[in-house]
């Protein structure tokens, strides 16, 4: 069986939202390559890609039912509806069982029984720390408390962090002052908004 099936069914279920479309992609794609590089059993990087890519299906249900699709409200909802879906698809009955209870925990950081639960999370978490332009303190918290040292492999989760980290300090300071800048720009004064850009440019 192949992924490709799922993966259109959640982005027919996403309709309407790109950006859930494009996080669970971004899951998806880095859960998948740390999972590579880490070697896993063919079973288990099938049933990581398959809960990076429906692990926020429990969202859009969360947002109608309780106008919140915090990470809590998502584990409680989508474990169910991870398991119709992949139903639906013909998935084994121990992979549904697997990818649900990952559904149902990828918002917990306790307990992370196996490299598929692990994996998930990471995915998650550096996709997350982008898309939410997350303040300097919590990147840092992240590299100790969810990316754990590893004795094989090239840690590819701590060595995104890294680049994340060099993303963090070089490109925000510039791009708080290119949106100034442009704030500048669109009030008429273009000059301004040269002048900004200039001096911004130097801090990479």
């Amino acid at each position: 069986m192949t992924l490709e099936p799922l993966i259109l069914k959640m982005i027919s279920y996403d309709h309407g939202s790109p950006e859930r479309i494009q996080h669970f992609l971004k899951v998806h794609s880095f859960a998948k390559t740390i999972a590579v590089s880490e070697h896993l059993d063919e079973k288990t990087l099938f049933i990581t890609e398959a809960a990076a890519i429906v692990h926020d299906i429990g969202i859009r249900l969360c947002l109608e039912k309780y106008g919140d699709g915090n990470g809590k409200l998502q584990e409680k909802e989508g474990p169910v509806l991870a398991e119709q879906m992949l139903s639906e698809l013909g998935f084994e009955k121990d992979v549904i069982e697997r990818v649900s209870f990952l559904v149902g925990h990828h918002h917990t950081y306790t307990g992370i029984d196996g490299l598929d639960y692990q994996i998930l999370v990471e995915a998650d978490f550096l996709v997350n720390l982008f898309e939410g332009n997350t303040d300097t303190a919590h990147i840092r918290a992240t590299y100790d408390n969810i990316f754990p040292h590893r004795d094989r492999g090239k840690n590819l989760p701590r060595n995104v962090w890294l680049i994340m980290w060099r993303h963090h300090q070089l490109f925000f300071p510039f791009r708080g002052i290119l949106l100034k800048g442009w704030a500048s720009h669109k009030n008429g004064d273009a000059a301004r908004f040269q002048d900004k850009f200039t001096v911004n440019d130097s801090h990479l």
